[in-house]
């Protein structure tokens, strides 16, 4: 789920920042809680951008892009002399966010669009419970074997709410 990778990263920002490069980078650890939302957003709206395929929408989709490209040139532009590498960050992150409005809009022209409640709040007990697992085990194990934890956990309730199954697992 993407807010289960948003969660992770927000949490081990500094330890992931230091295993993949070095204390030097550490500054780094405060645009990964956006850059976190960021990859949450794209997966969410990929899907989206896969019902505009194929219902043929693909001149209004180009059409926006391009429209947001723009838009975040401009934004990049006045946020990232002001305020460098968090500019840029959330630059991406409210561009990011403006790709799913239009995408909610014009998709909800095509499709209805129906939330589910159940799968809303089981994914949200899952990355709670599991976000209490990174936090309280933080410091007494290795990050990563905290995160596998958590990660194993959050599966666990899935499989628990018959969301996951051997056959998705293997697939």
């Amino acid at each position: 789920s993407g807010l289960l990778l948003f969660v992770s990263l927000s949490i081990f920002a500094k330890q992931i920042i230091i295993f993949i490069s070095d204390i030097s980078y550490l500054d780094a650890a405060r645009a990964v809680p956006m850059l976190a939302a960021v990859v949450a957003l794209m997966y969410v709206n990929g899907l989206f951008g896969q019902i505009l395929i194929a219902a043929d929408k693909r001149k209004v989709l180009v059409t926006f892009s391009i429209i947001l490209v723009l838009f975040n040139i401009g934004l990049n532009l006045i946020l990232i002399p002001r305020y460098g590498f968090i500019g840029a960050a959330w630059s991406t992150l409210i561009s990011e966010f403006g790709i799913l409005i239009f995408n909610l809009i014009v998709t909800s022209k095509i499709i209805p669009l129906k939330l589910n409640t159940r799968t809303i709040l089981v994914i949200l007990l899952a990355t709670i419970l599991s976000a209490l697992i990174f936090i309280s085990l933080d410091g007494l194990l290795n990050w990563l074997i905290v995160l596998i934890i958590g990660f194993i956990f959050y599966l666990g309730i899935l499989w628990q709410f018959k969301f996951l199954s051997l056959s998705m697992m293997k697939e």
